[in-house]
This record gives structure tokens, C-alpha cells and sequence, in this order.
């Protein structure tokens, strides 16, 4: 829990540690309502603690939630006009992060409220999240790489940023065969897809741009350049695997 016990001092003396103050949650959402015990538990050993499900329904309805509170759990917003008249607030700890678009920071700061987050929050639910993206996006042409030209084969690991993320790309190669297997099609393990987006890969990471574009100041040539050797790279990689096959 961000909010710390120092944090709450009185609205009366700047030095004087309220011992025992009052922590609000005026917005939680109903359906977790029950996930919220341990977060009680927790609190209650040093503060008084209150939970109110639901967004309030007006600002009055919401002063009157937070109206003694010392701090704030804040699940969604925290108005302006409200966080002005809450007379002992002295801390709101959002629940999640990009707490600025949530609560007027420059009030708070003139205030002297602390504003708190919760950094790292749902970082795996985004990187999941952009997976499922890039997979929903790119499983198709992925699963008929085989068919491919160089030049879609370059598109498909561009479109995917394999070279600079290319762990990423290996999940993302995971999740293609997962999805092909689901299908039925294909004969168990074998994708040769993988092997062959592998190869392509690791090719053009070994490529060494600054060699090859040594002397040239023109960022268009640069480009153009980089981009032919790599279709080279993929092309002797497609002959050679059509050679293996």
C-alpha cells in the first residue's frame, strides 16, 4: 500500500504524526469488492479504514465519502472541486498508474497533498496484451512464410520489430504455432515456419549496418541501401531452405 503513515501528518502542525488516521476507498469497483479483505486487514492495523463501492454518483454524494478522510485509495477520479474541499486530505494513492490524468496535480501540489501510484501495475497485462495484438495482426502470413517473397517476409518482421525485439518475436512465433497446431493443420511438430522467420532473423542481425553504410551521409541512400541488402539476406535464406526442403 503506497500510502505511509509519515505521509499523513495534521492539517494543523506540520510535525505532528496523526497516530491514528482516517483512510478511505470512496470508489471501488463492486465486482472486487471481495478481493479488498487483505487490503482491510492491512490498513486497519494503523488507520481507520472505509470502503464505498461504486463511483459516486455527484460531487456532494463524493464529499461526503472522503469529507474526514486523511487519505485516499483512488480506483478512478478524484474531481477538483471535491479534492479542494476535503479539508484533511493529505494523501491519495492511485491505484494504478498515470495518476495525472486522474487528479488535478498542480491543486494537490498547492495543497500540499501527496499524490501516489502503483508503478509496475498491469505491466505483464499490457505486454500480453500487445502479444495478443501482434499475433491476432500477423499469425496468418506467419503460418504461410514458407510461400512467402522476401520482400513480405521483411514487411511481416518489421511490422513485428523482431530485429530490436526479437524475444518478443520468439513469442510471437510460439503463439503462431499454437494456433496453427489448433487448426489441425500441418502434421504435429512441424512448422517449418519457425525455422525458416528464425533463420531470417538471425540473418539480418548479423547484417552490419555500419559497415554498410559507411561514408554515406544521405539518409534516403542510407535507407535504400539497408533495405536491399536485406532482401538479399532473406532471398539466400529462402534459397537455402527451398534447398534443404
Amino acid at each position: 500500500i503506497p500510502l505511509q503513515l509519515e505521509l499523513l501528518r495534521s492539517p494543523n502542525s506540520q510535525s505532528e504524526v496523526i497516530m491514528h488516521p482516517t483512510i478511505v476507498y470512496p470508489d471501488a469497483d463492486p465486482e472486487e469488492i471481495e478481493l479488498h479483505g487483505w487490503i482491510s486487514e492491512r490498513i486497519e492495523k494503523f488507520a481507520e479504514f472505509e470502503i464505498h463501492t461504486g463511483r459516486p454518483g455527484s460531487d456532494t454524494e463524493y464529499i461526503n465519502r472522503i469529507e474526514k478522510a486523511h487519505g485516499i485509495l483512488l480506483g478512478w477520479d478524484l474531481p477538483g472541486d471535491v479534492m479542494d474541499k476535503a479539508q484533511n486530505l493529505e494523501a491519495v494513492s492511485f491505484t494504478g498508474i498515470g495518476a495525472e490524468r486522474f487528479v488535478d496535480m498542480e491543486l494537490a501540489r498547492r495543497k500540499g497533498i501527496t499524490v501516489c501510484n502503483c508503478p509496475g501495475y498491469s505491466d505483464n497485462t499490457v505486454a500480453e496484451h500487445a502479444l495478443a495484438l501482434l499475433l491476432a495482426r500477423g499469425h496468418e502470413q506467419a503460418n504461410v512464410a514458407c510461400g512467402l517473397s522476401a520482400d513480405a517476409i521483411l514487411r511481416l518482421l518489421s511490422d513485428a520489430d523482431a530485429l530490436r525485439r526479437p524475444q518478443r518475436f520468439e513469442h510471437f512465433l510460439q503463439g503462431c504455432r499454437a494456433v496453427y497446431r489448433s487448426r489441425g493443420d500441418g502434421d504435429g511438430d512441424h512448422y517449418p515456419q519457425l525455422a525458416l522467420l528464425r533463420l531470417a532473423l538471425q540473418a539480418l542481425r548479423d547484417l552490419d549496418v555500419g559497415v554498410l553504410v559507411a561514408g554515406e551521409r544521405d539518409a534516403t541512400k542510407i535507407q535504400r541501401r539497408i533495405r536491399q541488402q536485406q532482401l538479399a539476406i532473406i532471398e539466400r535464406v529462402l534459397r537455402s531452405d527451398a534447398a534443404n526442403s
